[in-house]
């Protein structure tokens, strides 16, 4: 049968977990305290477990040592988190969730203080507590691309808003100056001799005239009021999957 990690990583005179290991020169590995107390009381310095002399001073064994501090770790914290599903008041693992106090109790529990209340199983209510946290994440980030796609439509439209402000006005100053050209011109032919004036008469009306820019056409409204949560909604589809309860 092959050794657990616990028998790995204890010393062989004292069975316990190594504390400050050493290494002999024969490759192994002992307790500091256990191989200074053995080569004591056998006045030779032997190994304990293949006999050989160890003329040189033991060393640390440090990547052993660490090795053991990590499991000792391990070892603590699986102690504690085993203790946390366990009853502190009946010792019995706890099995049960009361709904009526929100609370994590054993069997003890519900034929005692809890015997009148609504329980379940503890897996289920972790079920259902996961799936409404899902639940909840999947709605606070449609929420959010809404706000974000809700930005992005004021943006563009305010956009486009500026846009033909710009080109209007643009046109409007090319109008101008189109009707000053217009002007300039008819002042020139009034300069002229009476014959040369009536010759080209038959043009001023085609020179007066000016009208103003058409404007642009309006603003696509149901381009930024369409169907705003359908659009979300399908944008979240790939980034919260579906979720069974």
């Amino acid at each position: 049968m092959a050794a657990s990690l616990e028998e790995e990583l204890s010393c062989p005179v004292c069975t316990e977990l190594f504390t400050d290991p050493v290494l002999l020169s024969c490759g192994h590995s002992f307790c500091r305290q256990c191989i200074n107390d053995h080569w004591t009381s056998s006045r030779s310095r032997n190994c304990p477990v293949c006999r050989q002399l160890s003329p040189q001073p033991p060393v640390s064994n440090l990547s052993l040592r660490n090795t053991c501090e990590s499991y000792l770790r391990e070892n603590n914290t699986r102690k504690e988190r085993d203790r946390e599903h366990v009853c502190q008041i009946h010792g019995e693992k706890i099995e049960l969730f009361c709904q009526t106090d929100d609370k994590a109790i054993c069997s003890e529990c519900k034929d005692n203080e809890h015997e009148w209340h609504e329980t379940q199983p503890l897996q289920q209510a972790v079920r259902q507590r996961k799936s409404q946290t899902h639940m909840t994440e999947r709605r606070i980030r449609m929420e959010f691309e809404k706000k974000k796609e809700e930005e992005s439509r004021i943006s563009a439209l305010n956009e486009e808003e500026n846009e033909k402000e710009a080109n209007l006005e643009r046109r409007i100053q090319e109008g101008k100056q189109s009707l000053s050209d217009r002007v300039r011109e008819l002042e020139n032919l009034s300069e002229d001799n009476d014959i040369t004036f009536l010759k080209v008469g038959s043009h001023t009306h085609t020179l007066a005239k000016y009208t103003l820019p058409d404007a642009e056409a309006l603003i696509d409204v149901p381009k930024y009021l369409g169907n705003l949560k359908y659009q979300v909604w399908e944008k979240m589809k790939d980034v919260c999957p579906y979720c069974e309860y």
